[in-house]
């Protein structure tokens, strides 16, 4: 059972009985089984963490020294977007600029830059290649950046053009300690 599910049932341990005995809850048993399943579907593949009081997403490659992720979607492009330790470094995110479709970018260099009250500055593509897509949405209303940087918030998906890269990015079990220094580096308390 995945941890997700497993705090759902202790949540509801006098349900979780009535999914073993029918007899002592009737259609109980019909109604957990079903927020069980719900809970599971929204859950898996979208572990989010938090590591102080920064999200973190599971799953993703992460680019050090630019606090930007990446995703490879099934077709081998790759989504790129902002961490949340980095969109709450910058601010409220006021202007956007990604370069558009067709550009070349470098791992480690610019393709986008972020404008806010106080900061501006240039976003680190965490691969090599071509932008093949910018998030129009994210141009339009840049705030979603701030609301919800690993979802709707992406910034631009890549074609990569050495996609050995992603073995410089960190992943697995390595990202937590990598946030926590990033957190304990860049974070004034």
């Amino acid at each position: 059972m995945f941890p997700e599910a497993m705090q759902f049932a202790l949540k509801n341990l006098n349900l979780l009985f009535c999914l073993l005995d029918k007899r002592v809850c009737g259609d109980k048993q019909k109604i957990f089984k079903a927020n069980l399943m719900d809970t599971f579907k929204t859950t898996r593949g979208t572990n989010m963490v938090k590591v102080d009081r920064y999200e973190l997403k599971e799953g993703l490659y992460y680019w050090p020294k630019g606090l930007t992720w990446a995703k490879v979607e099934p077709d081998e492009r790759v989504r790129v977007g902002f961490t949340d330790l980095a969109q709450n470094l910058a601010g409220k995110i006021r202007f956007i600029r990604i370069r558009p479709k067709g550009t070349t970018v470098d791992q480690g260099k610019g393709f986008a830059t972020l404008e806010t009250a106080k900061w501006v500055g240039p976003v680190e593509s965490p691969v090599t290649g071509i932008i093949d897509e910018v998030n129009m949405a994210i141009r339009r209303k840049p705030g979603i950046l701030n609301e919800d940087p690993y979802g709707e918030g992406w910034l631009a998906i890549i074609k990569p053009t050495k996609p050995k890269e992603l073995e410089k990015l960190i992943h697995g079990e390595a990202i937590f300690d990598w946030y926590k220094g990033e957190i304990k580096t860049r974070v004034k308390k």
